[in-house]
């Protein structure tokens, strides 16, 4: 039968569908015969894998080689951390302290870290024995040389120093009887004295570096002058002239400012100690004056030369406040807490202290244009009392903080402070430097100063003075008594500012205002005991 072109083309489908069929069912077979077999294999081949893996699952699989290796560099990393955490506790070492008492009776009170349980008999020694907690307050006070009732001193506390330094006024309550305090009581009373300590330690230093004066390169010595020496600091430059009968000085004001005069030095010999007292008017920034008196007996050589600071020419001239637990803008959203690490609710918690008015209060913002009280010392049977009118505690919240902390763990404890000071405003610097250098490892979180134009003028309290009585007749007239602190200065009345030349008040001083957080670093483990725990977790409390 014959096909043509035209048959083809009518009817393609069909005749495609006819050689179609043949070839479909041509792959099915080998598909049915080649590929099944292979899929087959490859599942074979799959399951054997996750058997073999079922057989191996161990917890641990992991390379030897790299596990040793990471344990070893756990290793270091960990003595890393013990070997820094060592250099920050010797650092503070010798800060946190207990009185010789308590040392000398209980032996191992230096092995304890900050706490660990303290027996009765150590709680009851440390609150009752004068020379145990009391005299650590006193001893406290001391440290900046406080201006006493006669107005003879270096630095003033506003209100008085009880209304500034935090210690427990009371340890017992004469209603309840005398019961012991807890050992939390006992550590957290012995920090506060630690913390301020070195609070008021700085305040000393940024003092003593003012009064301290330099030596300079020796000039040459005239014909006749035994000693010729040059000392001088920020605010002086004296120099000394020593010759057999006199004793010449010239002072010179190094700074850009007048400065008062009726300032003592100390000049010190090899075996001696003699009191330069220089006077006369005030001096305007870098002029000089001079003087002399007769050669002390049996001096040969200056060695050192240091100022005799009063209230009237120290740097800090008042500490109006310190507290623990208060928090700068800085540390605003950071709560308190407690020695556990938790909120034991006796506090509010971390509010910002804002350094509105001369200082700043303890617990609860400040509210502008309000007078922050001070101190907050209470007697023990003035304070709140528990159930059934019982104490809470030997030592309440209001003499001892409890959650006072940011930070809390096993290696440092990190706590807020706060000072205001009245301060001369050419040594903010000084009282910063200070700060920051103290062992208590102080970071400065903020600073806010203001000018002060109230009176320092310590309050001295009124004696009658005695009527002189004449001498003998034919009697020699006595000999003028030692120059005295600050004579010949002008008075300054309340209110008035600082005195100076012609009555005009100095505005040269600031209220400053220190916010920081101080770390106190636990004791580290020693050797011993870091093998037996293989860590460094701190004993149980």
């Amino acid at each position: 039968m014959k096909i043509d072109k035209e048959t083809l083309i009518k009817n393609h489908f069909w005749i495609l569908t006819a050689l179609f069929m043949p070839l479909a069912l041509v792959m099915l077979l080998v598909m049915w015969t080649t590929v099944a077999g292979e899929v087959a294999s490859k599942k074979n081949k799959l399951d054997e894998i996750k058997g073999t893996l079922k057989r191996n699952a161990h917890p641990q699989v992991k390379n030897p080689h790299w596990v040793n290796v990471l344990k070893e560099k756990q290793r270091e990393l960990t003595e890393q951390k013990l070997k820094a955490w060592r250099t920050m506790y010797e650092g503070q070492k010798d800060v946190m302290t207990w009185p010789a008492e308590l040392k000398d009776r209980f032996r191992d009170l230096d092995m304890k870290r900050f706490g660990e349980q303290l027996s009765v008999d150590f709680r009851d020694a440390y609150v009752n024995r004068d020379a145990c907690y009391r005299k650590q307050v006193d001893e406290l006070v001391k440290i900046v040389q406080p201006v006493d009732e006669k107005g003879e001193g270096v630095v003033q506390f506003r209100g008085g120093w009880d209304q500034v330094i935090r210690y427990v006024s009371r340890w017992y309550n004469p209603k309840a009887g005398t019961t012991a305090p807890t050992t939390e009581e006992v550590w957290l009373a012995q920090e506060d004295l630690w913390v301020q300590r070195e609070l008021l330690r700085a305040v000393r230093e940024a003092n003593d570096f003012t009064a301290e004066l330099k030596k300079a390169p020796e000039p040459p010595k005239q014909p006749g002058e035994t000693d010729h020496q040059i000392f001088y600091n920020a605010r002086w430059k004296l120099e000394l002239v020593l010759t057999p009968k006199e004793l010449r000085w010239k002072i010179t004001n190094r700074s850009n400012r007048q400065q008062l005069l009726g300032i003592h030095f100390a000049i010190h010999f090899d075996n001696s100690v003699h009191n330069l007292f220089v006077d006369g008017e005030p001096l305007a920034p870098y002029s000089s004056t001079e003087g002399k008196e007769k050669a002390p007996v049996a001096l040969a050589r200056f060695k050192a030369v240091e100022q005799v600071l009063t209230w009237r020419d120290a740097p800090v001239k008042r500490i109006d406040t310190i507290h623990l637990a208060v928090n700068s803008n800085r540390c605003a959203t950071m709560a308190f807490q407690g020695l556990s690490g938790t909120d034991d609710g006796t506090t509010t918690g971390a509010q910002p202290m804002q350094p509105v008015g001369p200082g700043f209060p303890q617990g609860q913002p400040v509210q502008p244009g309000t007078q922050p009280p001070l101190g907050g010392k209470v007697p023990m049977d003035e304070q709140e009392t528990g159930v059934g009118g019982q104490p809470t505690s030997s030592a309440q919240a209001k003499d001892i903080l409890r959650n006072r902390y940011i930070t809390v763990n096993d290696q440092v404890r990190q706590m807020a402070v706060g000072m205001v000071l009245i301060v001369d405003q050419a040594h903010v610097q000084d009282v910063l430097t200070a700060l920051a250098n103290s062992p208590m490892r102080m970071q400065i979180a903020q600073v806010h100063w203001r000018l002060y134009r109230g009176s320092i003028q310590p309050s001295v309290a009124e004696t009658k003075p005695e009527q002189p009585k004449g001498p003998p007749v034919g009697a020699q007239p006595p000999p003028p008594p030692p120059p005295v602190r600050g004579q010949n200065l002008p008075v300054e009345q309340p209110g008035s500012g600082d005195a100076s030349a012609g009555g005009a008040p100095a505005y040269n001083l600031v209220e400053l205002s220190v916010y920081g957080i101080v770390s106190l670093y636990q004791k580290p483990p020693d050797a011993n005991e870091q093998n037996r725990s293989g860590s460094t977790v701190n004993r149980k409390r």
